[in-house]
């Protein structure tokens, strides 16, 4: 695991967080809508620690999850899997753009393949996990 730090645009949000050296993307509609285009997230080992809590706003975008945005920027920040029955504590997915990543980060993981549309792609997919939609929620043990 490594620390990694983040703000947004404005500094009112900071995150700092262990997670791994990599980052996933999301091609669900809702992520499209929220980001312009896939999500690019680090999936974050445990609670980060945020710095600014009053900047975010928090959108519930399904019945176990919700986003999060910097009320005075705009800026996305995460995606947060609410404490409850698909997780015990609640996880997070931070927005990969406001991390200090370093440039040997590895793109390993994409889920709702079967919700990307075909005007992206993203080269070399033998590379890292793909998972539709249906396959994804089921790893999470989240009834489809």
């Amino acid at each position: 695991m490594n620390n990694y730090q983040g703000k947004c645009l404005c500094g009112a949000v900071e995150i700092q967080a262990q997670a791994p050296g990599s980052v996933g993307t999301c091609h669900c509609s809702v992520c499209r809508r929220w980001c312009g285009g896939p999500m690019f997230a680090v999936h974050v080992d445990g609670q980060p620690q945020i710095t600014g809590e009053e900047a975010i706003t928090r959108y519930a975008s399904s019945e176990f999850a919700e986003r999060g945005f910097c009320s005075q920027c705009g800026c996305n920040l995460f995606y947060h899997l609410k404490p409850g029955q698909f997780s015990a504590e609640g996880e997070y997915m931070l927005a990969a753009g406001i991390l200090d990543l370093p440039d040997d980060a590895v793109f390993d993981n994409e889920i709702y393949t079967d919700a990307q549309p075909g005007w992206y792609r993203f080269a070399d997919p033998a590379s890292r996990t793909r998972m539709t939609e249906k396959e994804f929620l089921t790893s999470l043990g989240i009834p489809t």
